[in-house]
């Protein structure tokens, strides 16, 4: 209701975020979270970030 309130009566068009915007907001709350569904499956799992060269 609060979405649709502000798409008609404030004239702002939607816009759509994406299905990954709260993941991008806290990566690292995502890793940690992933790490424990592995573990939890039985895996051990560490990071390394990747190093881009454009």
């Amino acid at each position: 209701m609060t979405s649709a309130y502000h798409l008609i009566f404030c004239q702002e068009t939607y816009k759509d975020l994406g299905v990954d915007y709260f993941d991008k907001q806290q990566p690292e709350s995502v890793n940690k979270e992933l790490i424990k569904r592995l573990d939890n499956f039985g895996y051990q799992v560490s990071f390394e970030p990747i190093t881009v060269v454009i």
